[in-house]
């Protein structure tokens, strides 16, 4: 179990950011459960990079469960995906798979909103910061059970609370 202000699990690497440097990785590969049981303010979990803002991505996969199996507190959002758990931007996504369940099944009281997507979930909420997505797929079944929400009334930004789930791309 694990308590943590900001959390982000993936396969890979949790965090990769940069602005100087035009990343390039492919052929990434997660065959290990993700799974969290705990409490914290924000959760990524992803099959490959839970969090990234730059880079093209190609031939990428995840054969593994990305799960949330927890009786804590989630204070914000919510991002699971089989691949990346939160894209800021990214030049491409390219024949990137996954075939791992994503699911949510607790008891846990969230705030904030829940994206769920087989490959990727995008902060943002444009599809325009990810110009290129080709022959991209999801196999694996995206389930949200058991949680509620504090309140039931329009947050800050105009959003309601809300569960939001994509079979491939889910935009925040």
């Amino acid at each position: 179990s694990i308590t943590a202000n900001d959390l982000l699990l993936a396969g890979i690497t949790g965090r990769l950011e940069t602005t100087t440097v035009d990343v390039v990785c492919s052929n990434l590969q997660n065959n290990g459960a993700i799974t969290h049981n705990g409490e914290c303010t924000s959760l990524r979990l992803a099959g490959i990079v839970s969090y990234h803002s730059a880079g093209s991505f190609t031939n990428c996969s995840n054969s593994k469960p990305i799960s949330i199996s927890s009786t804590g507190s989630v204070k914000t959002n919510l991002y699971l995906a089989g691949l990346f758990g939160g894209t800021v931007t990214a030049k491409t996504l390219d024949e990137c798979h996954n075939t791992g369940t994503i699911s949510v099944n607790s008891t846990f009281t969230m705030t904030g909103i829940a994206y769920l997507s087989g490959v990727a979930v995008t902060v943002s909420g444009k599809l325009a910061d990810v110009p290129s997505v080709t022959d991209c797929s999801n196999r694996g079944a995206i389930s949200f059970e058991g949680v509620t929400n504090e309140t039931h009334t329009a947050s800050s930004s105009g959003n309601n609370e809300r569960v939001c789930l994509g079979g491939v791309f889910n935009g925040a």
